[in-house]
């Protein structure tokens, strides 16, 4: 199921996205000299609006829901992006 999504995830945004497990992000993270301390996770909420506002701020936001809403190969990849999610 990791290797379906991470290939999905490629197919959808174009770009060779490497999602990690949990364990893989602490390996990772152990690798390079820091020591855990807390685990937490949280749902996967990129594309949704107070996300996004979060993330890149109300221009930033409003700036991506305008390129969504003008450009219909933007808002296939976005809608796709969100089904992945």
């Amino acid at each position: 199921m990791h290797q379906e999504i991470k290939q999905a995830l490629s197919a959808e945004i174009h770009v060779g996205a490497r999602p990690l497990l949990a364990s893989e992000w602490w390996k990772l993270l152990e690798s390079e000299g820091f020591q855990i301390q807390e685990v937490g996770s949280v749902p996967m909420h990129l594309l949704r609006p107070k996300r996004l506002i979060q993330d890149e701020g109300v221009l930033g936001a409003l700036n991506i829901f305008k390129n969504v809403i003008r450009n219909p190969q933007v808002r296939r990849r976005i809608i796709g992006m969100r089904q992945n999610f």
